[in-house]
């Protein structure tokens, strides 16, 4: 049997399984179930879970313990422990550096990944939304609300109510590919489903829309 980590919660009903894009398996649990039915279900789906992991043999990971991939570019990360500067993330060169004024930390430690999930979320909003706000306006559309949200299947969505929701996480890839996630989804607002008029109206507004399906499909979606 595949090592896994095990995580209980109160508000689970059932065991669950999840595949995280860097290949590490996270289980959930009630607190009720012994650890020794956790170890038999676990058992029990080897066959699938054997199969996800192959399916992620060929995907790229935007995500690891030692390096993170932002706006297109692979940064190393790097923790440091510095009294003299405020708490937080900062780019040196090739590295993804975060000060934690207190104390030094482990990248694979909850504090961190917590802190990462935190500066993407944020980096995400800081471009997500005022670009979706700019696109909108030059495709004479218009939208009710965006949600960003961590996503485990998708990059984006389009409600018939108007409402559109991105994954946070899109802030690993490129501007290009990030902008035609944008279009893609604000197309939606026009026409609600994958027709020649709406590859047309995409590709009017992000011509380039074919390399960047071509980019989120070589990375699976990790998910924290």
């Amino acid at each position: 049997m595949r090592a896994y980590t095990l995580r209980r919660s109160r508000r689970s009903a059932s065991i669950s399984i999840r595949i995280n894009g860097d290949k590490t398996i996270h289980v959930t649990a009630p607190y009720l179930v012994p650890s020794f039915m956790v170890d038999l279900f676990v058992k029990k789906q080897a066959d699938w879970i054997e199969q996800q992991l192959k399916k992620l043999q060929h995907k790229a990971v935007a995500e690891s313990s030692e390096s993170i991939l932002l706006f297109g570019k692979r940064y190393n990360k790097k923790n440091i422990s510095d009294q003299t500067q405020p708490t937080g993330f900062l780019i040196d060169d090739q590295d993804l550096v975060y000060n934690n004024r207190v104390q030094s930390i482990a990248n694979n430690s909850s504090t961190y990944t917590n802190a990462v999930a935190r500066f993407l979320r944020q980096t995400a909003e800081l471009y997500l939304l005022p670009k979706s706000h700019q696109l909108a306006k030059k495709m004479h559309v218009q939208f009710s609300k965006i949600t960003l949200r961590e996503q485990r299947s998708r990059w984006g969505s389009c409600s018939s109510q108007g409402s559109i929701n991105f994954n946070w996480r899109l802030v690993h890839f490129a501007p290009v590919v990030i902008d035609y996630v944008i279009v893609h989804e604000l197309a939606h607002l026009v026409h609600h489903n994958h027709s020649a008029q709406f590859w047309a109206l995409v590709a009017k507004f992000a011509p380039e829309y074919h390399q960047a399906k071509k980019e989120l499909q070589k990375f699976s979606i990790p998910v924290g």
